[in-house]
């Protein structure tokens, strides 16, 4: 159940083609299949996308399956010509395996460090200490330093309701409002999710609706899941789709994203390149 809820939650963040997509793959698929980058480019016109981005979208992970390095695009306009402008993000470690720090670097810049922040946690107080440029591109700019207290996670889900031997319901401790139904299939797999909750957008609050299906290869890994959310006022409206298809390896192998509001659909497909064992 735990592995549905946190896809759902993933895929609901999952917006736009070229976002940071490092939050789709689990360190432990990366780690069993040996990956070592992961390159993401829209495959409906790849010829133009590589012209345009010509390193693609990427992240790197190292033996341990974490991300070490990821890349995004910031472009502008120059005589009319779009420049891509790519940031690199590279990310820091500690011996516990907690991500502490993070560089975000523009070779092609006068002050190429956009980002610098770097974690301590002490376990003593139980708090974070924090160091930070305080302002990015510039050449005076300073450490910031600050001291934050962690704050005890309240759980998020209650206790799981059996309603069948196929049908489990599960309600949030923080928001009334938020519920998931979970359906098994005959083999105990999960069939669908729906999950519901309360919005606030740009046309005021309204009611949601997330219906998620699954379907499995032989061996029971996931082959596709299809998301399709629904807006609940008056009628029961469809302002997003998703579908993600994962090869037999567990490794995502192409999402497709189609958006009502102006009838928009995106593709992104990704490519594997593995480390030798």
């Amino acid at each position: 159940m735990y592995r549905i809820i946190f896809i759902a939650f993933i895929f609901i963040s999952y917006r736009n083609f070229g976002q940071e997509h490092s939050t789709l793959f689990q360190s432990e698929t990366i780690l069993k299949n040996n990956v070592f980058k992961v390159l993401e480019y829209n495959p409906t016109d790849s010829i133009r996308f590589f012209e345009d981005y010509p390193s693609g979208y990427y992240s790197k992970f190292d033996k341990l399956g974490r991300i070490i390095e990821s890349n995004h695009y910031s472009p502008f306009e120059i005589n009319g010509i779009w420049q891509a402008n790519m940031f690199k993000n590279y990310y820091l470690y500690d011996s516990l395996n907690n991500q502490i720090g993070i560089v975000q670097i523009n070779d092609q810049m006068e002050q190429p460090i956009r980002l610098l922040e770097v974690k301590s946690f002490d376990k003593l107080t139980d708090s974070i200490k924090i160091a930070r440029l305080s302002e990015s591109f510039q050449t005076n700019s300073n450490f910031v330093f600050e001291n934050i207290q962690k704050i005890e996670q309240i759980p998020f889900w209650g206790d799981t309701l059996k309603i069948s031997k196929t049908h489990e319901l599960v309600k949030s401790i923080k928001d009334s409002t938020i519920s998931m139904h979970i359906f098994y299939n005959e083999n105990g797999l999960k069939d669908s999710t729906i999950f519901r909750s309360t919005i606030t957008g740009l046309n005021g609050k309204f009611n949601a609706e997330t219906v998620t299906k699954y379907t499995y290869y032989k061996n029971e890994n996931i082959h596709t899941i299809v998301q399709i959310n629904y807006q609940l006022n008056n009628t029961r409206k469809i302002y997003a789709i998703y579908e993600y298809v994962y090869l037999e390896n567990e490794l995502l192998d192409l999402v497709m994203s189609f958006y009502s509001h102006n009838n928009v659909t995106r593709i992104s497909k990704f490519k594997y390149f593995f480390r030798q064992k």
